[in-house]
């Protein structure tokens, strides 16, 4: 990769067949305060068949600096890559086409990496950009990720009857302050220094939806921290479906977080000790989902987010299943 461009951050709007929710993102990065010579804005569209082409032709029109890479459908790992290839600021920013950012991301970014030399990733916190309960149920079940992995709850060489026993605590209230001591990726409207990907090199195209996991992993055991910076707030967009949509990704995210285990296990795992990992281990269903539930704010809330919890959790759990027995079927074939 080339040096890029000093003093120029590169934003990066990753799109597939979502122009409705893309127009909103571009909107609120048409309206960044930093100068216009220090901001470039590419969407890298994975392929879309929904019409994204056209608008964005009609949008280039009047943003004429506005870059435009059009892949055939690979999925979001190759869509980052194809933005990272072909930006050219010094710093890097990654963002899905349903955020929508505050006039002042750019200008927090660029700000926190002059008040912060020696930082290299910073990613921002998420919160939920619509009021209707759906959208509410869909951002509380990733929130509490987000808190979790704040607190540093999750203890990988935890005895699993203690891990069980964890899944009925609520959270502590974490204050919140620009941290690196937690387990977060980087992703949340994440912005890297351009030398982080010649150092580490790009994300893994083969995991599907755990590449910013195995990115964060790699870039910790270069000794590189993730700093979080709560005191920027990205809006996430869920939509009118997005309980199926959440459904989607948490099916999608366990498919490839068996990708990712098998990635780095140091051999294979039987059926009979999967089998056991889904009872005892992480994968307790129905306690984790009663743990996420029980982080909410009232009884009330908590009944109502107990099914949508166990619906979710299960689709995580089933999509880790259904990815070991595809992979069983591709090694015997």
């Amino acid at each position: 990769m080339t040096r890029g461009k000093p003093g120029v951050l590169s934003i990066i709007v990753l799109t597939y067949n979502r122009k409705d929710m893309l127009r909103g993102c571009l909107d609120s990065l048409f309206s960044q305060t930093v100068p216009r010579e220090n901001l470039e804005i590419i969407v890298v569209d994975d392929g879309s068949t929904d019409g994204t082409e056209g608008m964005m032709e009609s949008i280039s029109l009047s943003h004429p600096g506005l870059k435009y890479c059009r892949q055939t459908h690979k999925g979001i790992p190759a869509t980052r890559n194809t933005g990272i290839v072909n930006a050219s600021g010094g710093i890097i920013a990654i963002v899905a086409d349903d955020y929508i950012m505050a006039p002042g991301y750019a200008e927090t970014i660029i700000r926190f990496f002059q008040e912060n030399p020696r930082a290299m990733v910073v990613r921002f916190k998420i919160i939920a950009a619509e009021e209707d309960f759906f959208s509410r149920v869909s951002h509380f079940y990733f929130d509490v990720s987000v808190r979790r992995r704040l607190s540093c709850e999750e203890i990988l060489d935890e005895h699993w009857l203690e891990k069980l026993k964890r899944r009925w605590r609520r959270l502590s209230v974490i204050e919140e302050k620009i941290t690196t001591q937690h387990d977060l990726e980087a992703a949340g409207g994440a912005a890297f220094k351009r030398e982080v990907f010649q150092k580490v090199g790009l994300f893994d195209e083969s995991l599907l939806r755990a590449e910013d996991t195995d990115m964060t992993r790699r870039l910790r055991a270069e000794g590189i921290p993730v700093y979080y910076y709560p005191y920027h707030r990205i809006r996430h967009r869920y939509g009118r479906r997005s309980v199926l949509d959440t459904v989607s990704k948490c099916f999608d995210t366990g498919r490839n977080g068996w990708s990712y285990h098998k990635k780095y296990s140091n051999g294979s795992v039987g059926s009979f000790r999967l089998i056991l990992w889904g009872i005892m281990g992480k994968s307790g269903t129905l306690l984790s989902a009663f743990w996420r539930a029980r982080q909410s704010s009232s009884v009330g809330e908590f009944l109502l987010y107990l099914p949508f919890m166990f619906l979710f959790e299960i689709s995580n759990k089933i999509g880790f299943f259904w990815g070991f027995l595809i992979s069983k079927k591709k090694s015997s074939g």
